[in-house]
């Protein structure tokens, strides 16, 4: 998840898409909503990734 500003700097010089969440599954799940069939790229420390495995791991468990 980014913080306003950093997201503000990502659109601005990347064309990106980046919106804050309420947490790291709600981010996981928008960032493969947003991603449709493209990939999905989290980047953060090693508590942080495997908070994001886990999301990705219950979010494919629903479909």
């Amino acid at each position: 998840m980014l913080s306003s500003a950093a997201s503000d700097v990502y659109k601005r010089q990347l064309g990106g898409r980046a919106q804050p969440a309420d947490g790291i599954p709600e981010g996981v799940r928008q960032a493969v909503e947003w991603a449709g069939e493209g990939p999905v790229c989290a980047l953060g420390t090693l508590y942080f990734s495997g908070e994001v495995r886990q999301a990705f791991k219950e979010l494919s468990k629903t479909k």
